[in-house]
């Protein structure tokens, strides 16, 4: 009996000793709260997402990884996510020791040393630094010549609308213009810009209609009531929820991305569900696409309420809440108002761990 325990006793042991104790050490820029850093990596099957205090631009943490281990720090600025931008993350690895990340500014300048692959790793982006000067280089000559050609469009844009002010096609030739996911700020534009004939026409009042609905599911606003069936034909109305957390997740069974997604939300679920939050799902699923709808619900152990009129893009849920592409969702308090948008992946968690401490 004794020879099987001491058995048992080195085997953990020698498990124990096996991890890989890391220190994070980062100093970028002079950000401070709300701001803050995010780290992420995997963990076995577990995605570990850890949200870091930041002051004057440093932060730490600390763990232990079975092996060298690949991650990321995400840096938000003002605490928002949607402060997140390429140029703040990094990437490096995890692994024994003490690893450093310093920069000036951005995280995506960052220089990461300390431990041998991290090493080894800014050594070959410092040979690539000739390459990307080039590349950027090449980049704002592009960006220049995008500009002058916008502005040009921009011109052709306002002649075609002097001189068909009341084309069928005004709302095909705005939005073609303005891009696929263009800003309220951009929308708001073009449409007071419009001669009052032409805010009469087709296209105008369906500008006018999308430009209504993105002011309504602005963050402080209350979040718009709506009804639809649930995967047993039921009725279910947001406002059902009152009195919790919601996140109101708009995606599909034949979307790559949501489905690519889907397992954060699991997680964020899962962590949060027994503290006043849930997740209601809107699907933009195809009436004759009914079956696969429920079988992505089943497949990605999709435990939350979900919702759908299986009208497609042409979901009324869809047009309320101004939505042009998905993933997308919606945080919504417990009194009714949007206090978020636009969560996706560690950013969701991060924002849940700041609402619901």
């Amino acid at each position: 009996m004794k020879k099987v325990f001491v058995a048992a006793f080195l085997l953990i042991a020698l498990s124990a000793g096996a991890q890989q104790q890391f220190t994070v050490k980062g100093k970028i820029g002079h950000y401070n709260a709300p701001g803050y850093a995010i780290l992420n990596y995997q963990k076995g099957n577990e995605s570990v997402v850890d949200t870091l205090e930041i002051k004057d631009g440093a932060f730490e943490a600390s763990g232990n990884v079975a092996k060298t281990t690949k991650a990321m720090i995400l840096i938000s600025p003002q605490g928002v996510y949607e402060n997140y931008l390429t140029r703040n993350v990094v990437n490096f690895y995890l692994e024994a020791g003490t690893i450093t990340i310093t920069s000036a500014d951005y995280a995506s300048r960052a220089k990461v040393a300390g431990t041998p692959t991290n090493v080894a790793q800014q050594q070959y982006q410092d040979m690539l630094v000739p390459i990307a000067a080039k590349r950027d280089s090449a980049q704002q000559v592009y960006n220049d010549f995008s500009t002058l050609m916008a502005e040009e469009k921009m011109k052709q844009v306002r002649a075609y609308i002097a001189k068909y002010p009341e084309s069928p096609i005004l709302y095909t030739v705005m939005s073609e213009y303005m891009g696929r996911q263009p800003s309220l700020e951009l929308q708001d534009s073009m449409y007071n810009a419009l001669p009052a004939i032409s805010k009469k026409s087709v296209g105008g009042k369906e500008l006018e209609a999308k430009i209504r609905a993105l002011k309504s599911v602005t963050v402080g606003s209350m979040a718009p009531d709506f009804t639809q069936k649930d995967t047993a034909g039921l009725p279910v109305s947001l406002k059902s929820f009152r009195g919790k957390y919601v996140l109101v997740d708009f995606w599909a069974s034949w979307c790559v991305p949501c489905r690519a997604e889907n397992p954060h939300v699991v997680e964020a679920y899962h962590k949060y569900k027994d503290k006043n939050f849930t997740v209601l799902g809107v699907s933009l699923d195809r009436e004759k696409d009914g079956d696969l709808w429920i079988k992505a619900i089943h497949d990605d152990k999709l435990e939350w309420t979900q919702v759908s009129d299986l009208q497609f893009w042409n979901n009324s849920v869809v047009k309320m809440y101004g939505v042009n592409s998905i993933p997308a969702n919606f945080l919504i308090n417990p009194k009714g108002r949007i206090v978020a948008k636009g969560l996706r992946g560690a950013a969701l968690e991060a924002k849940l761990a700041e609402l619901l401490k």
